[in-house]
């Protein structure tokens, strides 16, 4: 979907599909956590869930203090 057609219709007529290996490209500046498919969950469930989606957490490297340019907190 083009970014023009979002902004004109407002809606991704369905939505992004990702595959893991575009999502871990996207995010290829982080290190993976964890990647896999959500679990499902019923309707009534206070929780979402749908198995065709992805959930992921990436995380950022942690800088030490001593990489940092002198000066900066």
């Amino acid at each position: 979907l083009p970014d023009t057609e979002l902004y004109l219709t407002g809606g991704l007529h369905g939505g992004l599909a990702y595959t893991d290996d575009e999502l871990r490209n996207v995010f290829s500046g982080l290190t993976e956590i964890e990647l896999r498919r959500m679990n499902d969950e019923a309707p009534e469930s206070p929780l979402f869930g749908e198995s065709f989606l992805w959930t992921a957490l990436f995380r950022r490297a942690v800088e030490r203090a001593a990489d940092r340019p002198a000066g900066q907190a």
